[in-house]
């Protein structure tokens, strides 16, 4: 009982949703006067059609051929996809299946062509109530989850009803389900709630009634049935009043002929014949079997209307496709006269024939002949080309990975040398301010002390620079600027840098640097090298000792040399002096991690960075810089 429920009141559950899915014209039909040919009139063309599906089927079909004329003539698609969207559910009110469903699928098309979301949505859910009434299940689920995904998209409270109240529709045909049917109804009446649309809340009855079928309360769905009834024919909504008799009738088979005979009344006012074709049979049956031959034979004028009737729609249906069913039509003719001019010339031309299949058959072995081996041609060079992209790819792989062994190297190298150059100083630094702090030195002996932290405060801040300016240098895509720098210029700031250095050791510092020698450096950097090179003699030379910076001139290039009267350079630390692999002097240290980078800057630049020992005794570095030929 169930699915003859939902089947019969599918198409009337539908005609109420799309009732309103066009809204009404601000004014009413006198106001279209002189718009005939307007997108209003034709909006309102569609929206008759849609009202007369309830009260009557050929004006509905009527105002439909108008919208969908008006709507070619206009080129408006929304009055195109309405008008077929009227026409596809009359054909269905006709049974003629086809036309009705290739309706459906033009104004779907249409909708999704042009963006008409709100349209769309109802044709989805739509066609998932097809589709589940057609036993299709596959089908009804995805247009189902189409619609309702429309429908999330922030769709007018009235439209996501409808769509909502389609998923019930599809829901009941699935007795496992009736939480879901429950919760599409509550949620659709809530958004219904402030709403006085009557066909919308008729529809919501009726699947309220027909969900307590379902839940096997048929004394509760009996109870509605009534007023459901009263309220649509008594607003001359012939089609749900059918459907409510439908129902009675199901419910109540003793009294079937009456609701019987009421259905019939009300489908003969509003042209429904072709509904009621069964329900005619049934009626000439029973007369007929209880002696009333006269009401029987009123009976079976009425089922040869009816065949009449769905006979003429059905011819009348299948004109809207005649341009397809005339191109088949002259397809089969060009066929025929095809097969009759192959058959007079096939025995004139069957030894032709025979020699053009042997010959196409030689034509192909040697085309696969030929496309094997260049198939295998291109199979062997994609080999070696990926051979050759292989073997690339791994040279490049360990490129990379010596790179990354490199910079780990370089890595644990620096860390070792900034633990070697920092904790020293910073140790003496601790020492003395722990002497000051026990108050055991006298105000002379602090002051002494006190110049003495500043001293290694500014050596340990100097060397802190160093480390940054180095780790700068070594960041990717760093670039230096070269211009001309005159040594003997640079150098006396320099001196005066170190002069706190230079006062305490009494060191005598002598610049023999001509002062018209100019080398292509960057400014900064080059005299960074100038403060560690000369703080670093400075530190090595006796007291009262002698530094010797001196400068030569090359055919292209300069050399600046610092020459100190100190201990010299271990024999076994020349050889790794500028790489931090061992400690400069033995226990003297601090200058090993500005040798690093001072040997890196000199590189950057383009030159070189020396160190020997002198003959007589001491250490002499220099550094060597392309000339400059114009300082200016």
């Amino acid at each position: 009982m169930r699915s003859r429920y939902l089947t019969s009141n599918y198409l009337f559950i539908r005609l109420l949703l799309l009732l309103v899915s066009l809204p009404y014209p601000a004014t009413g039909s006198a106001a279209l006067q002189g718009k005939a040919d307007s997108t209003l009139h034709a909006q309102y063309l569609c929206r008759q059609a849609f009202y007369y599906s309830w009260k009557h089927a050929d004006s509905s079909k009527q105002y439909a051929l108008r919208a969908r004329e008006l709507s070619d003539r206009l080129s408006w698609a929304p009055g195109k996809a309405a008008a077929w969207y009227a026409l596809g559910y009359y054909y269905e009110l006709c049974h003629n299946n086809y036309v009705a469903f290739r309706y459906y699928l033009d104004a779907l098309q249409l909708c999704e062509k042009k963006g008409l979301t709100a349209t769309a949505g109802e044709l989805y859910g739509h066609l998932a109530v097809y589709y589940s009434r057609q036993q299709q299940p596959a089908a009804a689920g995805h247009y189902l989850h189409k619609a309702m995904t429309t429908a999330a998209r922030g769709l007018p409270d009235t439209l996501q009803a409808v769509i909502l109240m389609d998923y019930a529709t599809v829901q009941l045909h699935h007795s496992a389900r009736p939480d879901s049917v429950k919760w599409a109804l509550e949620t659709a009446r809530s958004l219904l709630s402030h709403s006085r649309d009557t066909p919308r809340l008729l529809q919501l009855s009726l699947l309220g009634i027909q969900l307590r079928l379902q839940q096997r309360d048929t004394a509760g769905a009996l109870s509605r049935l009534p007023a459901f009834i009263h309220t649509a024919a008594g607003q001359g909504y012939n089609y749900p009043a059918i459907k409510g008799y439908q129902l009675m009738a199901d419910i109540h088979p003793a009294d079937a002929v009456s609701s019987y005979a009421r259905m019939i009344r009300l489908a003969q006012a509003g042209s429904y014949t072709e509904l009621i074709q069964p329900y005619a049979i049934r009626m000439y049956d029973w007369y007929t079997q209880h002696g009333h031959p006269d009401t029987a034979a009123q009976y079976s004028h009425l089922l040869f209307d009816i065949l009449q009737k769905k006979e003429a729609a059905k011819s009348n249906g299948e004109m809207d496709y005649l341009g397809y069913y005339t191109q088949q039509h002259n397809l089969r003719q060009l066929q025929l006269q095809d097969a009759l001019q192959q058959a007079v010339i096939g025995k004139q031309q069957q030894q032709s024939r025979n020699r053009v299949y042997l010959g196409i058959i030689i034509a192909l072995l040697l085309l696969v002949t030929i496309f094997a081996g260049i198939y295998f041609f291109r199979a062997r060079f994609r080999a070696r080309k990926n051979a050759a992209q292989l073997c690339a790819m791994n040279r490049e792989i360990n490129e990379k990975n010596k790179l990354l062994l490199s910079q780990d190297d370089f890595k644990n190298k620096l860390v070792s040398v900034i633990a070697h150059d920092f904790r020293a100083p910073l140790g003496n630094i601790i020492e003395i301010s722990t002497f000051l702090k026990q108050e055991v030195l006298t105000p002379e002996e602090a002051v002494e002390w006190m110049a003495d932290i500043e001293r290694k405060t500014h050596h340990t801040l100097s060397t802190f620079d160093n480390i940054l300016a180095w780790v700068h240098s070594q960041i990717s895509g760093f670039t230096w600027h070269p211009r001309p720098c005159r040594p003997a210029a640079l150098l006396p700031d320099a001196i005066r840098y170190a002069g706190n250095m230079i006062a305490a050791r009494q060191v005598q510092v002598q610049l023999q640097v001509p002062a018209q020698l100019a080398v292509s450096a960057d400014p900064e950097m080059l005299q960074f090298i100038h403060r560690n090179l000369l703080h670093n003699a400075v530190r090595f030379s006796p007291i009262q000792g002698r530094l010797l910076i001196t400068a030569t001139q090359q055919a292209h290039t300069v050399t600046v040399s610092f020459s100190d009267e100190g201990p010299g350079i271990p024999q076994t630390l020349l050889p790794h002096l500028f790489t931090g692999m061992k400690s400069y002097r033995g226990k003297q240290q601090g200058a090993g991690l500005a040798l690093i980078i001072c040997h890196d800057f000199i590189e950057k630049m383009g030159g070189s960075l020396h160190a020997a020992n002198k003959p007589d005794g001491g250490a002499i570095f220099s550094y060597t810089l392309p000339l400059n030929h114009n300082p200016s």
